[in-house]
């Protein structure tokens, strides 16, 4: 469940395309390959409504699908090639302050550059080299953080970054605390609470 820009919710159903419910008139509605003909798959697992007007749906083994919102809340087709993703299973999707898009998936973890309109693939070097992403947030302070299966959880400066190719950007492992021993463990989700404290669930 994710909230759209205009203060609704969006809702994966996985195996049933997903819906949109309007909050005011407590009603949903529901899009699968019958009703919205570009839609390649009906498993979606995350709906993701970004900044600019675009709704990213994350699905369970067909990669990314890219939808533009018109002003009348219309989805049709984007026009962003997005061919060279892996048609793998995404895990999450996240914009950060800077309007840039991040993907989590089975497959890597990928890098939308808003301002060129080109994706990267980014690769961190991990505990046992897993390329399975699974969790994104952002912190208070601007650093990215990024969940990974078998590996802990890895920081991105994301402002130093602003002035590095993607490919080198740096990222740093998450270090234990008080011996809690995150490092070789699946970070599975990350949520920041009111007083921006980091949790993360594995």
């Amino acid at each position: 469940i994710s909230q759209a820009r205009n203060g609704n919710l969006w809702v994966s159903l996985n195996g049933s395309g997903f819906a949109s419910f309007d909050k005011k008139n407590q009603k949903f509605s529901f899009f699968d390959k019958t009703n919205l003909a570009d839609l390649a798959t009906n498993s979606i697992l995350n709906v993701f409504e970004d900044s600019k007007g675009l709704l990213w749906l994350g699905t369970r083994d067909e990669g990314i699908e890219i939808f533009q919102i018109d002003k009348k809340r219309k989805l049709k087709k984007s026009e962003i090639d997005f061919s060279f993703l892996p048609k793998v299973r995404i895990n999450q999707i996240y914009e950060d302050r800077y309007n840039n898009v991040w993907i989590a998936s089975s497959g890597g973890l990928f890098f939308y550059k808003r301002s060129e309109s080109k994706f990267y693939s980014i690769r961190i070097n991990t505990f046992y080299n897993s390329n399975i992403y699974l969790s994104l947030i952002e912190n208070q302070t601007g650093s990215l953080l990024v969940g990974v299966q078998d590996g802990g959880a890895y920081s991105l400066d994301l402002k130093a970054s602003q002035q590095k190719i993607p490919e080198n950007f740096t990222f740093e492992q998450v270090k234990n605390t008080r011996n809690q021993g995150i490092t070789q463990r699946s970070v599975q989700s990350l949520y920041m609470d009111k007083d921006n404290n980091i949790w993360l669930g594995t």
